[in-house]
């Protein structure tokens, strides 16, 4: 107990925010009280549980639903600080993913850099760069994290991203290559 105690908490249920201003009160309120209890059944969770990797996404997850990108950025800062870790990358996808709904391109690539550095053989990390990477029209970037996430485990899903990316690109027998491969490696998933 005193361990978890000198831990920084990751949750603290105190932490408020906004609600939309655009639904009807009565919702908001229903809303507010189950963000209440969500928030102190993820408080029992991360004290039962604090080096979960689960817990802290769900921590993040449910500030997600509000918008707060600072109060995300500092649960993920504080999991990577302690060494809070999953085995894949969804840790470092998640927060990138919100870094760039919030706009925030760079920060996102960021993290997921921070995430190749920690889980060098996940192939969901250099995907999901290749994808930023696309989104800001730096396609020969793309085009290598793509290929270094294909080196790492051919997926259907990278093939689909590079090769829709091609086709935007009016590339169409080198995106036809791509689907083909993507195909070939994963017959059931579909473009």
């Amino acid at each position: 107990a005193a361990s978890a105690a000198a831990k920084p908490k990751l949750y603290d249920e105190t932490q408020g925010g906004s609600l939309s201003d655009e639904k009807p009160e009565e919702f908001k309120k229903e809303e507010a009280l189950c963000h209440k209890r969500a928030a102190l059944l993820l408080a029992k969770a991360q004290e039962m549980e604090p080096d979960s990797v689960k817990v802290v996404m769900a921590i993040a997850s449910l500030e997600a639903r509000r918008g707060k990108i600072d109060r995300i950025r500092e649960i993920f800062e504080a999991a990577e600080k302690r060494g809070i870790r999953h085995k894949n990358g969804a840790m470092y996808n998640m927060w990138a993913n919100q870094e760039a709904k919030a706009g925030n391109v760079e920060e996102a690539i960021e993290v997921l850099e921070r995430g190749r550095t920690q889980l060098p053989f996940d192939h969901t990390l250099p995907q999901a760069q290749g994808a930023l990477e696309s989104k800001r029209k730096n396609f020969e970037a793309a085009r290598e994290l793509y290929h270094v996430s294909l080196c790492l485990r051919p997926h259907g899903p990278t093939y689909c991203a590079w090769a829709i990316m091609e086709q935007k690109l009016n590339h169409i027998d080198r995106a036809r290559e791509l689907f083909q491969a993507g195909l070939q490696a994963a017959p059931f998933h579909g473009p």
